[in-house]
């Protein structure tokens, strides 16, 4: 990960290398502590499913998978958004000191009150990445 730092009145930035809290492969949370991406992973789905909204709960096999689905519902709504938001968290160091309590309430979800349940995690991501990494 690169940061620019400006220089006072100068245009010219400096480079500079910011080392990951975590080893690889590992979320990290506000505390300090570091977890396996797959534990994350199903910790989180497990925290979606437990969370959901009832009217959801009608549409579990879209949201959280099919194994063995077509059309991409092996995986689920839930399960890309799970995916999604845990990768940036290891990816961008001002997501590494968010705390697990506020990533699962304003991070994880796949959706909020009536929007529609969809992939939009990967949407945004292509529209923001370039911003982020100039």
């Amino acid at each position: 990960m690169r940061c620019l730092i400006p220089l006072a009145a100068s245009a010219a930035a400096v480079s500079v290398r910011i080392a990951t809290p975590c080893p690889a492969n590992t979320v990290p949370w506000g505390d300090g502590s570091c977890e396996p991406f797959s534990t994350a992973k199903r910790d989180a789905l497990k925290w979606l499913r437990k969370n959901a909204p009832p009217s959801d709960l009608r549409n579990v096999a879209t949201l959280f998978g099919t194994p063995g689905g077509v059309d991409g519902l092996d995986a689920g709504v839930a399960a890309v958004a799970a995916n999604a938001t845990l990768t940036a968290k290891m990816r961008w160091p001002w997501a590494w000191g968010v705390p697990r309590d506020i990533f699962r309430d304003y991070v994880l979800p796949y959706a909020s009150a009536n929007e529609p349940r969809t992939h939009w995690h990967g949407l945004l991501a292509k529209a923001v990445e370039p911003i982020l990494e100039a």
